[in-house]
């Protein structure tokens, strides 16, 4: 499975990518180009799903309709200073363009949401649907690989206290269900117990 997923909305590209413990974002547009990165364990597993449309294409688009209407109504019952048919058919025409970028630059996205408050905002049909549900959970996966081998181990300098709540943060953080953590938390917990037990050591005289 990939690890990169590349997408593009219109002027708009973006590329993200898993690595070690993070998720590398790039965006560009023809004036602007952000990279940031964000930590495996600042991402939650809120994700939300909206369709929009371009809000700067939609104004304009109403606008348009609204002068076609206007200088339509102005060509039938105006006596004075009445639209022409060249009228009509300009703002026809443009509404026609605007009509067709605002269906160009629908957006039907993902939100990744962060523990802070931030947001990761993906394509949901870019390249399409399929592949971009597949990056999404190869990257819950590997998040979650990556919080239990770092915060889910046994180790002889570690108290069961703090063992402990190292298991409860990634069961709050619903890295791991009610079961998974009853199962680490035995599991681990006797590990400990002998490990502390084998820590020391003794030099007879």
């Amino acid at each position: 499975m990939e690890r990169i997923l590349k997408q593009r909305n219109l002027f708009v590209t973006k590329e993200f990518e898993l690595g070690d413990g993070i998720l590398k974002i790039k965006q560009a547009t023809p004036i602007s180009h952000l990279e940031m990165q964000a930590k495996f364990e600042d991402i939650s597993f809120t994700v939300t799903r909206k369709q929009t449309p371009n809000t700067t294409f939609l104004i304009f688009s109403i606008l348009l309709f609204l002068g076609v209407v206007i200088t339509t109504i102005s060509f039938f019952f105006e006596t004075k200073q009445p639209s022409t048919a060249q009228d009509i058919m300009l703002y026809i025409a443009l509404l026609a363009v605007f009509l067709l970028f605002l269906r160009l630059t629908y957006e039907n996205i993902v939100t990744i949401w962060l523990i802070n408050g931030a947001s990761v905002v993906l394509y949901a049909n870019s390249p399409n649907k399929g592949r971009v549900n597949e990056f999404i959970a190869l990257m819950y996966n590997e998040q979650k690989q990556y919080l239990l081998n770092r915060y889910a181990i046994s180790d002889p300098f570690l108290t069961d206290e703090q063992l402990t709540n190292n298991l409860r943060w990634l069961w709050e953080r619903k890295v791991i269900n009610q079961e998974e953590l009853q199962k680490l938390r035995d599991e681990l917990l006797q590990k400990q117990t002998t490990s502390h037990k084998v820590v020391g050591f003794k030099i007879n005289k």
